[in-house]
C-alpha cells in the first residue's frame, strides 16, 4: 500500500495507480492477483467500493483478499442470489411507481 501511496496521504488515488502500475514490483504484486498494468483501470474501480475516488488500506486490504485466486462456486452462487433479489425488489419498487 505505502509504496503506491506516493504522496503519502494513506489513500491512494487513481493518478497513483496508474503511475505505479508501471513499476516491475507492482506489477508483479498484482499480477500474482491476476492483474496486469493494462487492467489499472478496472482494478481501481474494484478497489474504490464506496467511490470516493480514493483507496483506503482498508478499502486495499479487503479488496486484495478477495481479488485473490478464483472465484469458488459457492461466490458465484452467492452473487447470483444476490442479483436474484435486487432484480425482485426493482421490479417491486417499478410496480409502485
Amino acid at each position: 500500500f505505502a509504496a503506491i501511496d506516493v504522496d503519502a496521504s494513506d489513500k491512494i488515488s487513481k493518478d497513483e495507480l496508474l503511475f505505479m502500475m508501471q513499476d516491475e514490483s507492482i506489477q508483479a504484486f498484482f499480477g500474482i492477483l491476476g492483474f496486469d498494468s493494462t487492467d489499472a483501470d478496472r482494478l481501481f474501480k474494484m478497489l474504490d467500493v464506496d467511490g470516493s475516488g480514493d483507496i483506503t488500506f482498508d478499502d486495499f486490504v479487503h479488496g486484495c483478499t478477495h481479488l485473490k485466486g478464483p472465484a469458488k462456486a459457492i461466490d458465484l452462487h452467492d452473487t447470483r442470489l444476490a442479483i436474484r433479489r435486487l432484480s425482485q425488489r426493482l421490479d417491486c419498487l417499478t410496480e409502485r411507481i
